[in-house]
């Protein structure tokens, strides 16, 4: 059976999927996905996994407390899995990059994560080479949650 998921343009869709399903087709490459459970340590939550302890905004805390100790699945953008931290970013994992995709304007770095392929896209200007360990950070403010059991999006 055939439906309707979401109605938007497509920047509305690409900012603010509604489900694990609309955000896996929009935007290329596709968002990588992360399960984990959604721990509260002190006044705030984290998405946990084997690999990362990702601190999610303050501000969602009442979002949030509804999944606490819920397996949830983190989204993230390509473009949002960065290799240079700054004052908005948070440590996310080391992986050692398996193969460089050099498309131009971006390269995208494939490398595992808990069994998953995953792509970052960064700028050509960055030397990396093919079996480099790199840290990857994002911001907060760039993830995805989703509920694991329905796919629908938490925030």
């Amino acid at each position: 059976k055939r439906q309707i998921q979401q109605v938007g343009t497509p920047m509305e869709l690409y900012l603010k999927p509604v489900n694990q399903f609309v955000a896996s087709f929009i935007g290329s490459p596709q968002m990588n996905f992360a399960t984990g459970t959604l721990m509260q340590r002190d006044d705030e939550y984290h998405f946990c996994s084997a690999a990362i302890s990702l601190p999610l905004p303050k501000n969602l805390n009442s979002t949030l407390e509804k999944y606490s100790t819920k397996k949830i699945i983190l989204g993230i953008r390509p473009e949002n899995l960065l290799i240079e931290e700054n004052t908005n970013t948070h440590y996310l994992f080391c992986e050692k990059i398996e193969v460089i995709e050099r498309v131009g304007s971006d390269n995208y770095l494939n490398f595992t994560h808990q069994s998953k392929s995953m792509i970052a896209r960064v700028p050509p200007k960055l030397e990396i080479k093919t079996n480099q360990q790199i840290d990857f950070y994002v911001d907060h403010n760039a993830i995805h949650i989703f509920d694991e059991t329905t796919g629908l999006a938490i925030l």
